[in-house]
């Protein structure tokens, strides 16, 4: 690649001979304003507004040359403490893009994990309602249960006590009176005879 030197001498040289053509086609353009031409010549000034015109492109490119030059020689006098200032402030500002830029895409993920979040928190509380409510019908429908048990339970507890006191009534009516004995004659025993060999003999 050529140096600076090289390419800004190169651009003198050029722009220095379009000054020399302008001049020159700037003279040859008065030799045909006289009166008698008519258009066929009218190329000559367009020949001197276009060498114009190239020195005015290849001076602004010189300008940017220089400018260059300039920048590039004020970084090679920089000391290597402060290019790697320089490049550290680079790698921070391109981390803090990347942090910009992880926290955006961070944030549309979180709302779209809220957003299937609070779907499926919907659903867990219809389902929670439904368990709710049959747990509840479940409970009265247990005390129901409860209730008709204990009012059969009473009722039979009742319905035996009733039998077993019209038993009782049946089998002991009352006390039973007491009875006079009967008397029985007791026989009395036969006085023997007066004679008493008759009975011996015998």
């Amino acid at each position: 690649m050529p140096s600076f030197d090289e390419i800004k001498a190169t651009l003198d040289s050029e722009i220095q001979a379009l000054e020399s053509r302008t001049q020159a086609a700037k003279e040859l353009q008065a030799h045909f304003n006289e009166d008698g031409w008519d258009e066929s010549v009218a190329v000559i000034n367009n020949y001197a507004v276009s060498l114009e015109e190239w020195h005015d492109r290849l001076s602004r490119v010189h300008a940017q040359v220089v400018q260059r030059e300039a920048e590039e020689q004020q970084v090679a006098a920089v000391s290597p403490f402060e290019k790697y200032a320089t490049d550290l402030e680079d790698a921070v500002r391109r981390i803090a893009a990347n942090q910009e830029e992880v926290a955006k895409h961070m944030a549309a993920t979180q709302e779209e994990i809220a957003r299937r979040l609070g779907g499926a928190h919907e659903e867990i509380a219809r389902n929670l309602a439904t368990v709710q409510e049959e747990t509840t019908r479940l409970i009265s429908a247990q005390e129901s249960l409860g209730k008709q048990t204990t009012q059969s339970f009473l009722e039979l507890a009742a319905h035996i006590q009733n039998t077993a006191s019209s038993f009782k009534s049946d089998t002991h009516p009352g006390p039973i009176p007491e009875q006079t004995p009967v008397q029985f004659d007791t026989p009395q025993p036969e006085e023997p005879p007066e004679n008493p060999g008759f009975w011996s003999k015998s």
